[in-house]
């Protein structure tokens, strides 16, 4: 899964033009990676833009993992035969989520120099510790021609690997993946994995494993996957898949965590639709007198006003701070939120005739 590869800004521009003159418009980084993992190919980057959602294409939401076999591609290896033991290897490589060469030597069981000696050898670049496909195109067509069964003992064999070594995030992952049926069990060490990564900036990555965690979830946990999963989204840009993510933790449960998740909902439904959402936030004021939702509403309201201030609607920016000032006086946060959200508001509506106000604190983080 891991990328490293490079391909020139002038082949993308091609590329785009071409997709522009069939009204096939792609967000320009969502065609640059397609063009890494495509090898620049031309033919099969506009087959694969073609079977992509518009969403896809415009980069709100993830693109499909793994990437569609499209004719171009099943044409491009129709005739290659492969030795089980080194189709297994080529789907191991094809499945991972890094490209480091040791795990992939001790799930085959050959050296390095015995795998660059054999067959399979030519259809890999190994360099520095790190495996790579030769053409990255082969990726798609060893997953797209695995069986389901044969998939889920390639997970397996990799999950037994990596927790041998000690990497039970990438252990945890591959033994949600080889589960066929649902793994309750699988759950909560994903979605506590895929916080910490996103946390730590990786939001792809952890918008990966949220997915995963919530397609074995049950219960609460489901809800722990969809409010990781839709904040991860939000971070990685992909507005859409973030919105579709919060609306359904915040409109399917009345737990108390989907308030944790209302600030976020709000940012990403602005984002892919371009306006503020028109709602009272009086109908989104916490249920209960639990300090931590009324802390999450009052961040909302401060995230929203900055949002309405953004775009030029001073009437709805004051309904928001009207809220955030409820929220503060409650929560204790003049200083630390209620000030600098309301500076911030002004400042970019551009009205300099407001109240003064003293505070610190950062608008979006730790409330």
């Amino acid at each position: 899964m891991a990328r490293g590869r490079f391909v020139a800004p002038a082949v993308v521009g091609i590329i785009l033009e071409e997709l522009l003159e069939r009204d096939l418009a792609c967000a320009p980084h969502v065609l640059a990676g397609l063009a890494v993992d495509l090898d620049a190919h031309a033919p099969t980057v506009r087959e694969v833009v073609e079977s992509l959602t518009p969403e896809q294409r415009h980069g709100h939401r993830p693109l499909p993992s793994p990437l569609p076999l499209v004719p171009s591609i099943a044409r491009r290896f129709e005739t290659v035969e492969l030795e089980s033991h080194d189709r297994q290897l080529l789907l191991a490589l094809s499945v991972s989520l890094e490209d480091d060469l040791e795990p992939l030597l001790a799930f085959d069981g050959r050296s390095a120099s015995e795998v660059a000696a054999a067959p399979v050898g030519d259809r890999l670049r190994v360099h520095a510790g790190r495996v790579r496909f030769v053409d990255a195109r082969l990726s798609i067509w060893i997953r797209a021609t695995s069986s389901a069964a044969t998939t889920a003992v390639v997970h397996e064999r990799l999950s037994t690997v990596f927790r041998a070594r000690g990497d039970q995030v990438r252990a945890n992952w591959h033994h949600a993946r080889a589960s066929l049926e649902g793994d309750p069990a699988a759950a909560p060490e994903l979605i506590d994995i895929a916080g910490q990564l996103n946390d730590a900036g990786h939001p792809e990555r952890a918008l990966l494993l949220a997915r995963e965690a919530s397609d074995h979830a049950t219960a609460s946990d489901r809800d722990d996957a969809r409010l990781v999963a839709g904040t991860s989204a939000l971070a990685a840009g992909f507005v859409s898949e973030a919105s579709a993510w919060l609306n359904a933790l915040y409109s399917e449960t009345s737990d108390p965590r989907r308030s944790r998740g209302l600030g976020a909902l709000l940012v990403a439904q602005t984002l892919a639709q371009g306006a503020v959402p028109e709602i009272d936030p009086s109908s989104l004021r916490p249920e209960t007198d639990e300090p931590e939702d009324w802390r999450h509403w009052t961040r909302a309201s401060a995230l929203v006003a900055v949002m309405c201030a953004e775009r030029g609607d001073r009437r709805e920016m004051r309904v928001w701070l009207d809220a955030l000032r409820e929220g503060a006086a409650r929560t204790g946060t003049e200083r630390e939120l209620r000030d600098p959200a309301i500076a911030l508001s002004w400042l970019i509506a551009g009205d300099r005739d407001v109240d003064e106000v003293a505070g610190s604190g950062p608008v979006s983080g730790g409330c």
